[in-house]
């Protein structure tokens, strides 16, 4: 979880070669607040992720003297501004997408006008048109900026995980065991996908699928600091792993 993208790595180390398999069974505790215990559904189940590390590239100074300097914090800016624009006015509204800036640093001194300033951002959708479209967008974008603002401007593209693309057939293998665990009523099968990602997907691109979600019966969503893992869950994902087996 910290490092983030074991799947890709236990793939090309020789999962399945080693541990060959008809099905992979994944889950992932949710607090979606609802009554419902268990959640899955056929086809996309979470979006692809691809992460973008933008580094602008101006020319330090003094605060006092802003025109002999080149500054990337006010380039950086209007690109914080302009990024946005690319689901607002870009992507069809029928479709879904997220673009999300996760850090914006630079500097170090109130006084002083930095070389440097980065921006890290998450570009999320369900399909390689809109992928597509945002990585577009996102270069034309920051070579507006960088012409408009005499800086340089520095992109790395990384493939953090490709759709979470349910399987069918696992699903309706994993939905029987849910139903006989947890009880019908306590299931749900059809929703809409979740914006997040997760590198299972690199398993569905290759194996049968089926990555599930477990209520996690928290009102706190996922990656706030106050979030508490309900222990519970444990017990509950051992039976369904069992049962699948």
């Amino acid at each position: 979880e910290e490092g983030l993208g074991g799947a890709k790595p236990m793939i090309e180390d020789g999962l399945f070669e080693n541990f060959d398999s008809d099905y992979v069974f994944g889950w992932h505790n949710m607090p979606f607040g609802s009554d419902k215990k268990f959640y899955l559904k056929k086809g996309a189940m979470m979006v692809f992720l691809d992460s973008y590390s933008i580094e602008v590239i101006g020319r330090g100074g003094h605060g006092s003297a802003p025109e002999k300097a080149k500054d990337p914090i006010y380039a950086a800016s209007l690109l914080v501004v302009a990024l946005q624009s690319i689901v607002s006015r870009n992507v069809d509204p029928q479709n879904s997408a997220v673009v999300s800036i996760g850090a914006f640093n630079a500097g170090h001194a109130f006084n002083i006008i930095p070389d440097i300033a980065t921006i890290k951002m998450s570009v999320r959708a369900l399909d390689n048109e809109t992928r597509k479209l945002t990585e577009e967008k996102i270069y034309k974008i920051c070579k507006g900026i960088a012409q408009a603002n005499d800086i340089g401007i520095k992109i790395n593209k990384n493939v953090v995980a490709p759709v979470t693309m349910n399987n069918d057939e696992a699903v309706d293998f994993a939905s029987e065991v849910a139903k006989e665990l947890f009880g019908e009523k306590n299931c749900e099968f059809n929703y809409r996908p979740l914006m997040a990602s997760e590198d299972f997907g690199f398993f569905c691109e290759m194996k049968k699928c089926a990555y599930a979600f477990l209520e996690n019966e928290n009102d706190i969503y996922l990656h706030n600091s106050s979030y508490v893992f309900n222990d519970k869950l444990l017990a509950r994902a051992a039976s369904y792993y069992a049962k699948l087996a």
